[in-house]
């Protein structure tokens, strides 16, 4: 982008002046000196192309105050409204509305880029936590959309309308971080549902996004994924890394390999597909589908209704590894192995399993549950544990107290003593105790290193279970 003119500003004054005046002045750049606090909500004009950015070597920010909207980019019918976010930070604006931090309405559309070094922090909305756009589309070239709420959809990114002829897809992410956002209804990360919209994702992370609803990391409906980072989502019903409502493509490109890993939900801990007539997924190489948790009905990797398993295709080279799930099952019905032999074609799938319609990375519920994995093996040793107990006995006095026995003898006159003089009366006490020495014996077990040596024959060798 070539830009026309830049100008400074200090406050919200200047900001808003300067942005009344974009369309005369070109492609306009805003150059914050400092922070700002506003007490109103921005208001870029239609059909500008303005970028916000701070002075060399800082990243200043506008704040919301936790009270307004940071801007609204309007739009009309005939031209396009372009805005850059840079080297600045979008921090707790709040709205009992769309889009926290920035918003593009009807009836025109938007193009909004997100670039490294933008951060857009701790905002509020109803839908689209930190960016609601109902026409356009927003491309995220890096930075990071952090820590932002939505009451309803999209933590970080609620995508609502139609991408027209100016946009290829709705969203593209070629980088940067979109984490810790969080939502009520669906979308921790993103929401995005009209079919005909195109979410783009060839760079960048979803991290630890969360959905109340479905869709931790992301809500879509028409997904291409070619190099991403979807890690460490929830979401509590389903999709805790991605919620697919429509159509989905997750493939590698070279050098670039799409990993979904550790996210977890009740059902399809790393993905799940909507049970409609429009959603398909395809997981082509080299894609990586590890270590993803279902801690409901099932489905660690992906969760697919036993109706549209042949809605779900896995290429060679994919790898599921370590999804996990309540219970597991080693082998398919021989209804499903057409479909099976059909759709799916890697060989890599959790341990122990060693067919992907298991439980563990694709749901399924077969004749014969399987609920921990690998084989359990116990081992036992005897020992003889022995403790040296020494008793070094010992006696307290306790206060020394007289007192009289039986009633004084009072004698007239003078009357000579008994006993004898500058004696003691000596007496002992004697009493026998009993020791209790209470001993837990026990021991701390520390398991060596595994190794395994590979060997020629099959499990056919193996004794059966009886």
């Amino acid at each position: 982008m070539t830009w026309d003119i830049t100008f400074q500003a200090g406050n919200q004054a200047d900001i808003q002046n300067i942005l009344n005046n974009a369309i005369s002045t070109g492609a306009t750049v805003i150059e914050l000196t400092n922070d700002v606090t506003l007490t109103s909500q921005l208001n870029v004009p239609y059909a500008v192309t303005v970028k916000f950015t701070s002075q060399s070597g800082n990243n200043y920010s506008i704040s919301g105050n936790e009270r307004y909207r940071i801007m609204e980019i309007r739009t009309d019918a005939a031209v396009i409204t372009t805005v850059y976010i840079g080297d600045i930070t979008l921090k707790d604006g709040m709205i009992a509305g769309d889009g926290g931090a920035i918003f593009a309405g009807n009836p025109g559309a938007a193009k909004i880029f997100i670039e490294s070094g933008a951060i857009i922090d701790g905002n509020h909305a109803v839908n689209g936590g930190a960016i609601a756009i109902e026409q356009g589309c927003v491309t995220m070239e890096g930075g990071t959309i952090s820590s932002n709420h939505a009451a309803e959809k999209g933590g970080g990114i609620y995508l609502g309308a139609s991408a027209p002829a100016i946009c290829n897809a709705v969203f593209n992410m070629q980088g940067g971080t979109i984490s810790n956002n969080t939502a009520v209804l669906g979308g921790g990360g993103i929401y995005e549902d009209r079919l005909d919209e195109m979410v783009n994702i060839s760079g960048g992370a979803f991290i630890e996004n969360y959905s109340a609803g479905s869709g931790g990391g992301m809500y879509v409906t028409d997904l291409n994924m070619t190099h991403a980072n979807v890690s460490e989502n929830h979401a509590d019903v389903c999709g805790g890394g991605i919620y697919l409502a429509g159509r989905g493509i997750i493939s590698g490109i070279g050098n670039m390999t799409p990993t979904i890993s550790r996210n977890t939900a009740p059902r399809g801990g790393g993905i799940c597909m909507a049970n409609n007539q429009t959603s398909t997924l395809d997981i082509r190489p080299a894609a990586l589908i590890l270590e993803n948790v279902a801690t409901g009905a099932g489905g660690g990797g992906v969760w697919v209704e036993h109706s549209k398993l042949a809605d779900l295709t896995v290429g060679e080279r994919v790898v599921f590894r370590g999804n996990r799930a309540p219970i597991g099952f080693a082998n398919r019905r021989p209804a499903d192995n057409a479909v099976y032999f059909a759709n799916i074609h890697t060989s890599s799938w959790s341990a122990p399993f060693i067919q992907g319609y298991n439980n563990f990375d694709i749901s399924y519920e077969g004749d014969n549950p399987e609920p921990e994995p690998g084989c359990s093996v116990r081992g036992e040793q005897m020992a003889d544990v022995c403790l040296p107990v020494s008793i070094r006995p010992f006696a307290n006095v306790g206060m020394i107290t007289t007192r009289c026995c039986g009633e004084p003898t009072i004698t007239p006159g003078t009357a000579i003593c008994q006993g004898t003089p500058d004696r003691n009366c000596d007496f002992t006490i004697s009493q026998r105790i009993c020791v209790l020495v209470p001993v837990e014996f026990g021991a701390e077990v520390t398991p060596g290193e595994a190794r395994v040596g590979c060997s020629g024959n099959n499990c056919g060798n193996c004794p059966q279970e009886g």
